[in-house]
């Protein structure tokens, strides 16, 4: 069997937890985070992290992103209507 440097080495539901915390992700509840990634597929959810990095060659999370913050297997991404509609309202588009 030859040797492909691409390849990816499993990590455990901890390592992958520890990978995303080590990248400035902020997970406040571990265990629920668990039962997302058995669901949704590190990988899956890896795929979105883009939208939410420093830049592509910083690989750190925006401060301040939340697990919560990264888009579910539906693609949707959970807002703050409430928030939302404040800025609206105070024609605040920063951030829109």
């Amino acid at each position: 069997m030859t040797n492909n440097s691409s390849s990816k080495i499993f990590k455990n539901l901890d390592e992958q937890i520890q990978i995303l915390l080590d990248k400035g992700l902020i997970i406040d509840d571990i265990e629920k985070t668990k039962v997302i990634l058995l669901r949704e597929n590190y990988f899956f959810i890896s795929g979105y992290r883009h939208l939410f990095m420093k830049s592509k060659k910083r690989n750190q999370f925006i401060e301040g992103t939340t697990f919560e913050d990264l888009p579910d297997r539906s693609g949707k991404i959970k807002i703050d209507i409430d928030e939302l509609s404040r800025k609206i309202a105070n024609g605040d588009n920063e951030g829109i």
